[in-house]
C-alpha cells in the first residue's frame, strides 16, 4: 500500500487537520487570557511552543494507534513507518529552530519593542446601550483613556480629533493604522444600565489583527472612570512599557473624577464642532451659546475641569471679534478673562497651560512676555489643544509655530486645523513650495476645508501661478468671506482696475456664518488699493473696542497684507505690540499698488 493510502487509512490527515484548527483556537484564547492575568510574555511563547511541538506528536500517535471494534491497538506495521517517524523528527527540529531564532511574532519577541510599536490610537468606544444619550458617556470614557495613555512618556498616542474621525465607521484596523501611523489600536464597548456600566476593551495589533490584551470591567457609574487608569496600565504592560512611581502618580492625578461633568463636556464638544461647521450650523455664535451651557454645567460639577473652562472661551472670543454684539463686548471680555484664569489654575498639562497663558495675555491690556510665552509653547512637548496660537505666525513667531505644528500633525494627523497652521506658518516664512507640500500631505489623509483651499490659493499666487489658483478656488462658495478675499487677491494679480476691484468687494452680500471676516476682506482691498485713509478709519474703530488689539492681530495674520494703515491710528495695538517682543507683519504679496508697511 502507498504511503498516502496508509496515511488516509490511519486517519493521519484528519487528526492533523483537527489538531491545527483546535491548536489555533487555543493559541488565540491564550493570547487574550494570559496578558489579562499579567502573565509574563515568556509564558505565552512557551505555550505556543508546546502547541507546535504537539503537532508532530499527534501525527505519530495517529499513525501508531488504530481505533478498532476491539479498542485502541498499536499498529506499527505497514509501509512508511520509518518515513513517518523521520517526518515527525524533522518537524520537531524545525519548530525548535524557529523558536530559538525568535519565532512567533508576539510583543515579547527577543528583540526589544521599538518606539514605532508603542504607537496607539484610542477609537471611540461603541455605545451598546439602547439610549442614544449614553453615547456621550462612551465618548467621555474613550477620551479619558486617551488622556491617561498620553501621560505615559514612552507611548505615542494619537490625538482625539484624528481618532474620533472613525466614530461609527467600523473601519478596517489596517486602514486605521495606515491613516494614523500607529501599530496598535485600542477599541471597546460600553453598556450602561441604571447606575452600572459594563466596559470591554481590547488592544489589537493592526498589522495582523492579533489581540495583545483584552478585559471586561463591571463598575458603578461613580467608579467607571477609574477604569481608565487600569486600562492604561494594562496597555502599557502589553506594550512592554515599565511605569515608575512618578508615571503611576501622573495616571492617578489625570482625568476627570465626575462622570456627569465629562458627559456634559462631551455634549459641549459636539455642539462646538457643529458650530464651526457651516453645513450644520447657520449661526456660529448661537450654536456656541448652546455649547457653553454644557461647558458651564461641566465646570459647575467639577470646578477643576480645565478643558471645560478653556472650551467656553471660544464663544467670548467670537463675540469680541464680531462686528455685531456691541453691547456684549465688555461683558465678554470680563468673562473670558475669568474663564482663562480658572483654566490656568486647574490645567495640569504643561502645554495646555502654555497655550492658556498665551490667550490670557492676548485678552489682557498687557502683552509683556508674549514672545517668551510663544517660545514656551513651542518647546513644551505634547499635543494639547490651543486657542490663539496661530496668530503668532503673522507676528514673528512663524518658525516656532511651523515646528510645533509638525509635531502636532504627527500625533493628530487628521486634524485639518494643524495642517492649516503649518501651511500658513510656511507662507509667513516665505516658503510657498513648502506650503503646497504640507497641504498635499494633508489632502492625502483627508484634511479638507475652505481655509485650506484659500491657503493653497495664496501659495499659488505667491508663486505667480495665478491661473492655477483660480481653478483651485472654483470649487468653493464665492459668498464665503475667506473665498471672496482670495478671489480679490487673484483679481488684483490679473490686472483688475482699482475702481472695479472696490466695486466688486462692495457688491458682496455681507453676513453669513462668519460675518466678522468681511472686515478682513475690506482691509485687503484697502491694502491692494493703497487706501490708507480707509484702513486707518477701519482699524481705529476696532482698536477702541474691548479686545481690539487681538482683533487687529488676527486680521493682519489672515490678510497677510502687512500693516496697510498708520500704526499711530491704533494706539492700543501699538502699545501692546511694543510690550510683546513680537514684530509687525510684512506684506507677503506684491499686488496692485499695495504700499509697504509704515514702521511704528
Amino acid at each position: 500500500m502507498s504511503l498516502v493510502a496508509e496515511l488516509q487509512r490511519r486517519s493521519v490527515f484528519k487528526v492533523g487537520a483537527a489538531y491545527l484548527v483546535v491548536g489555533w483556537l487555543v493559541v488565540q484564547a491564550a493570547s487574550i487570557a494570559l496578558p489579562a492575568f499579567e502573565a509574563s510574555p515568556g509564558l505565552l511563547r512557551g505555550f505556543i511552543l508546546l502547541v507546535l511541538l504537539g503537532f508532530p506528536v499527534a501525527l505519530v500517535l495517529a499513525w501508531a494507534f488504530e481505533i478498532t471494534p476491539e479498542g485502541v491497538k498499536i499498529d506499527t506495521a505497514g509501509s512508511g513507518s520509518k518515513r513517518m517517524f523521520t517526518v515527525a523528527a524533522v518537524l520537531v527540529a524545525l519548530v525548535l529552530g524557529w523558536f530559538v531564532r525568535g519565532g512567533y511574532d508576539t510583543p515579547s519577541a527577543t528583540a526589544p519593542v521599538g518606539a514605532e510599536s508603542r504607537s496607539i490610537a484610542v477609537l471611540p468606544f461603541v455605545n451598546m446601550s439602547e439610549e442614544k444619550e449614553n453615547e456621550f458617556f462612551a465618548d467621555g470614557l474613550s477620551e479619558e483613556i486617551l488622556n491617561s495613555l498620553a501621560q505615559i512618556e514612552a507611548l505615542q498616542v494619537v490625538g482625539r480629533t484624528s481618532s474620533f474621525q472613525f466614530k461609527g465607521q467600523n473601519a478596517d484596523l489596517r486602514e486605521v493604522g495606515a491613516k494614523l501611523g500607529v501599530a496598535t489600536v485600542l477599541e471597546g464597548s460600553v453598556r450602561r444600565e441604571g447606575d452600572r456600566a459594563r466596559i470591554t476593551a481590547q488592544l489589537v495589533r493592526v498589522a495582523d489583527g492579533f489581540h495583545l490584551w483584552s478585559d471586561t470591567y463591571e463598575r458603578t457609574l461613580d467608579d467607571s472612570f477609574a477604569v481608565q487608569h487600569e486600562i492604561a496600565e494594562k496597555v502599557a504592560g502589553a506594550l512592554h512599557v515599565i511605569l515608575d512611581e512618578r508615571q503611576r502618580e501622573l495616571l492617578r492625578e489625570s482625568g476627570v473624577k465626575n462622570v456627569e461633568a465629562f458627559i456634559a463636556f462631551q455634549k459641549g464638544i459636539a455642539l462646538s464642532t457643529q458650530a464651526h461647521d457651516p453645513g450644520r450650523s447657520d449661526d456660529l455664535i448661537a450654536t456656541l451659546r448652546l455649547a457653553n451651557v454644557e461647558f458651564g454645567r461641566a465646570a459647575a460639577l467639577d470646578p477643576g475641569f480645565a478643558l471645560a473652562h478653556f472650551g467656553a472661551t471660544d464663544l467670548y472670543g467670537h463675540i469680541l471679534m464680531s462686528d455685531g454684539h456691541e453691547a456684549e463686548r465688555a461683558d465678554a471680555m470680563r468673562t473670558v478673562r475669568q474663564a482663562l484664569a480658572l483654566a490656568a489654575q486647574s490645567a495640569r498639562d504643561p502645554l495646555l497651560r502654555a497655550h492658556i497663558e498665551i490667550d490670557r495675555r492676548l485678552y489682557s491690556d498687557d502683552w509683556r512676555g508674549l514672545a517668551a510665552q510663544f517660545e514656551i509653547a513651542r518647546t513644551t512637548p505634547g499635543c494639547a489643544q490651543d486657542g490663539w496660537f496661530l496668530v503668532g505666525s503673522g507676528l514673528g513667531a512663524a518658525a516656532g509655530i511651523l515646528e510645533k505644528s509638525a509635531s502636532r500633525i504627527a500625533c493628530d494627523p487628521l486634524d485639518f486645523a494643524e495642517h492649516r497652521k503649518a501651511a500658513e506658518a510656511a507662507l509667513w516664512l516665505g516658503q510657498p513650495e513648502r506650503t503646497l507640500e504640507i497641504l498635499a500631505a494633508g489632502e492625502a489623509v483627508g484634511a479638507s476645508s475652505t481655509i485650506l483651499t484659500v491657503t493653497h490659493v495664496k501659495a499659488l499666487v505667491m508663486l505667480g501661478r495665478v491661473d492655477e489658483a483660480r481653478r483651485v478656488l472654483e470649487t468653493r462658495d464665492p459668498t464665503n468671506p475667506a473665498v471672496a478675499a482670495a478671489q480679490l487677491l487673484i483679481d488684483a494679480n490679473t490686472g483688475m482696475e482699482p475702481k472695479a476691484l472696490r466695486a466688486k468687494a462692495d457688491a458682496y452680500t455681507r453676513g453669513g456664518w462668519y460675518p466678522e471676516r468681511w472686515s478682513n476682506v475690506d482691509l485687503m482691498v484697502d491694502a491692494i488699493l493703497g487706501d490708507r485713509a480707509a484702513a486707518n478709519r477701519r482699524m481705529a474703530a476696532i482698536d477702541a473696542r474691548p479686545g481690539g488689539p487681538l482683533r487687529i492681530a488676527a486680521t493682519l495674520t489672515d490678510c497677510m497684507c502687512g500693516v496697510p494703515f498708520d500704526i499711530d491710528a491704533t494706539p492700543n495695538f501699538k502699545a501692546r505690540m511694543a510690550e510683546s517682543g513680537l514684530t509687525l507683519p510684512k506684506p507677503l504679496f506684491a499686488v496692485g499698488v499695495m504700499k509697504p508697511a509704515v514702521a511704528p
